[in-house]
């Protein structure tokens, strides 16, 4: 009777065994609740930077694809092939080229249209083919009275205001940089393309810009004064300028792409 007494005592826990252990057990569901918060930081912030790689991949390939395969006719002089205009804050790079039909193995030519626009921070794509030239009377490149096709056909159908968003978040995209071999300046004229252009793309990540939102309102700053916050010296920026600043260098990426035309 008394063996079965102190086996019974034996298998019992007092209140304070009780409570340490409930102590040690809280303390590591804390640490593992405190891993797994840390570890969905770290992939919401890798997925929302590789979407930003990702916007910047694409834009840049469509625009070099297009630009490489660029239409140009020796025997049209007089007829406008490339344009670029417009400023640093906003601009409209415009070209005639050579497209793949997804539906066959043909090529079929038209107009292309992307414009930056600094205060909304996007990139914007348009295409205009021949039928929908022919539809709104307008010239198209490869009729003997195309030589103003580009500008006719900018704002045919759908404006560039209204189409859809090719890239985004974008705080710096300079005007494309347009050079011959010898690295000496292009202009656009009739008759001519650039043998070089260099495209050069400065991004935050959607999460950055959502948190520079409000800073940005209560300092009656806009979107495109980030990238010139962003690239002051430390010693130069004013007190209200520090957390845009700061916000921003933790996500700035910019990426270059040099695109060679050879005809």
């Amino acid at each position: 009777m008394l063996l079965k007494r102190w086996k019974l005592r034996l298998c019992c826990f007092t209140l304070l065994e009780l409570l340490v252990s409930m102590g040690v057990f809280a303390i590591l569901m804390l640490a593992l609740m405190q891993f797994f918060t840390s570890a969905q930081s770290i992939w919401t912030r890798s997925n929302t930077r590789y979407d930003m790689y990702d916007n910047a991949r694409l834009a840049l390939n469509l625009m070099a694809t297009d630009l490489q395969c660029l239409y140009y006719d020796d025997y049209k002089t007089n007829a406008k092939y490339f344009d670029v205009s417009g400023s640093d804050d906003k601009w409209t790079l415009s070209l005639a080229t050579q497209r793949s039909d997804s539906s066959s193995a043909c090529t079929s030519l038209v107009l292309v249209y992307y414009q930056y626009d600094k205060a909304e921070g996007t990139l914007k794509f348009k295409q205009v083919t021949d039928y929908d030239a022919d539809n709104n009377n307008k010239q198209w490149i490869t009729s003997d009275s195309g030589s103003n096709a580009l500008s006719e056909c900018e704002n045919l159908g759908t404006k560039l205001a209204e189409s859809p968003v090719l890239a985004e978040n974008i705080v710096n995209f300079p005007k494309p940089v347009c050079q011959y071999p010898d690295n000496t300046a292009y202009t656009p004229s009739p008759g001519t393309y650039p043998p070089r252009v260099i495209l050069s793309m400065t991004l935050i990540d959607s999460d950055t810009r959502k948190k520079l939102t409000p800073i940005l309102a209560s300092q009656e700053k806009d979107f495109k004064d980030v990238h010139g916050i962003a690239i002051k010296k430390e010693e130069d920026l004013e007190d209200w300028e520090k957390p845009i600043a700061d916000l921003a260098k933790q996500s700035l990426q910019t990426f270059v792409q040099a695109v060679s035309i050879d005809r």
